[in-house]
């Protein structure tokens, strides 16, 4: 038996099943090979710190008394990207077009969670 897992779109970042999560690597790396295509680079230890953040950051929402919905927050999400982006120095414009790619509001006024731990976004 093969079991279809679709992703959903990146504003939900993950997606629960009985009880798994699954993350959008699928999502993070469509958008490598197009930032490729563009001249930007995105590298693999990038995706990964990504991934990391968003497993460390799941929040456990009931669906029923059997299901789960496992989501991380997107605002804080994309704060930890755009500081992370500097931090692994990628470019000017690889960092532009992961703003592009995400949209949305960074941070949650100047700031965001990971964890327990509140982060300023510089």
């Amino acid at each position: 038996m093969i079991q279809k897992i679709n992703t959903q779109a990146f504003e939900n970042p993950t997606k629960n099943i009985n009880g798994r999560v699954y993350l959008t690597r699928s999502f993070l790396l469509n958008n490598k090979t197009l930032g490729l295509s563009r001249g930007f680079l995105i590298p693999d230890d990038f995706i990964a710190e990504v991934e990391s953040f968003v497993k460390r950051n799941l929040i456990k929402i009931p669906i029923n008394e059997e299901e789960f919905l496992y989501k991380s927050c997107t605002r804080c999400l994309k704060a930890h990207i755009m500081k992370k982006s500097t931090e692994f120095g990628l470019d000017k414009g690889t960092i532009s077009f992961l703003e592009q790619m995400l949209g949305g509001e960074t941070g949650h006024h100047g700031h965001y969670m990971d964890e327990d731990e509140l982060i300023r976004v510089d």
